[in-house]
């Protein structure tokens, strides 16, 4: 749709597009939040029946309930980027949010697991502020 008003030269189009997309990417994207926060450990139960694993997932479950409300905004941003053929822009905006991550982790590595999804959360972060 970004594409296809682009393309058309059709501001009003592309608004109608960008503020679709935007509300229904807040839409799951408050959904899965709602649903890691209150169903979360249920979640873990049905994955595997192993006591430890459960209880070492349950440890780094708040990481994945911050997730989709980091990494809404690069997806958002990439389908909106990939209609209006930015690659380029999508390209540099990747390259830097991997330096971050890999610079993070490193200089983290203490935290061990923590530090993985800390790093992962923050290049999420960074595609969608790069991509913005």
């Amino acid at each position: 749709m970004v594409g296809k008003a682009i393309g058309a030269k059709n501001r009003a189009q592309l608004t109608q597009s960008l503020i679709g997309t935007f509300f229904w990417s807040l839409v799951i994207c408050l959904a899965l939040t709602l649903i890691f926060w209150v169903t979360g450990s249920h979640l873990i139960q049905l994955i595997t029946d192993i006591p430890t694993v459960q209880a070492e997932a349950l440890i780094y479950l708040p990481w994945l309930i911050a997730m989709p409300l980091t990494a809404m905004w690069c997806f958002l941003f990439d389908g909106i980027f990939i209609g209006a053929t930015k690659g380029k822009e999508m390209r540099n905006s990747m390259f830097i949010a991997t330096c971050c991550f890999f610079a993070l982790f490193y200089l983290m590595e203490s935290w061990q697991n923590h530090a993985l999804w800390f790093a992962m959360l923050t290049f999420m972060g960074m595609r969608g502020l790069g991509l913005a």
